[in-house]
C-alpha cells in the first residue's frame, strides 16, 4: 500500500529526494493558508512572494539545477501522480489570469485589428478540447518541430493549459466587465 501511494503521488519522483517534493507543498500550503485568514500581518507580501518568489522556489527544488543549487537533477520525465496535477492546476491559473486580462481587454476594443485577433484566438481555443490541446502538444509538436530541438514534456503540457485556459479566462472577465453598470464603467 505504501509504495502505491508514493507512486500515485509523486509518480517515479525518486525516493530519496522526496523531501525536495514535500518541503515545497509544505510551504505552498503555509503560504495559501497565510493568504486565506485576514487578521495574519504581511499579508501583502506573503501574496506577492507566491506569485513571484515561489515559482521560482519551487522550480530549483522540484527539478534541481545540478552543481549550481547542489540539488541532483530530477527530470519532469519522473514526475506523477498529485504532484503533475498540482504543477499543471497552479500554472495553468496563475498563468492564464494575466493573459485572460489582456485577451478579454482586446476583445472589447474599439480597434478592428485587436478585436479581431483577441476574438480570433478566444474562440480557437475554446472551439478546442483540452484533450486535443494535450495530445497535439505531446505527440503531434515534436513532428513539427526542427531535428534536435526538444522541448520538455511537461512544458509543452503547461503551455497548452494555458493557452486553454486563458480564452475561458478571459471570456469570464469580459462577462465581469459587461456587467458593470454604464455609470461605473
Amino acid at each position: 500500500m505504501k509504495a502505491k501511494t508514493k507512486f500515485l503521488i509523486y509518480g517515479a519522483y525518486p525516493t530519496e529526494e522526496l523531501w525536495r517534493a514535500n518541503l515545497t507543498g509544505f510551504v505552498l500550503m503555509v503560504g495559501l493558508l497565510w493568504l486565506m485568514f485576514e487578521q495574519l500581518p504581511y499579508r501583502m507580501q506573503v501574496g506577492v512572494a507566491m506569485l513571484t518568489a515561489f515559482p521560482i522556489f519551487a522550480y530549483i527544488m522540484l527539478v534541481g539545477l545540478g552543481d549550481w543549487s547542489g540539488l541532483p537533477h530530477v527530470d519532469t520525465r519522473d514526475w506523477g501522480g498529485v504532484m503533475v496535477t498540482l504543477v499543471v492546476a497552479f500554472t495553468g491559473i496563475i498563468a492564464s489570469l494575466p493573459l485572460g486580462v489582456v485577451l478579454a481587454l482586446g476583445r472589447q476594443s474599439k480597434m478592428p485589428v485587436i478585436r479581431f485577433i483577441c476574438t480570433g484566438f478566444i474562440e480557437f481555443w475554446r472551439g478546442i478540447p483540452l484533450i486535443t490541446v494535450l495530445f497535439m502538444a505531446s505527440v503531434a509538436l515534436p513532428l513539427f518541430l526542427p531535428k534536435g530541438v526538444r522541448i520538455d514534456n511537461l512544458l509543452r503540457a503547461l503551455i497548452g493549459v494555458t493557452l486553454f485556459a486563458s480564452a475561458y479566462m478571459a471570456e469570464v472577465i469580459r462577462g465581469g466587465l459587461q456587467a458593470i453598470d454604464k455609470g461605473q464603467y
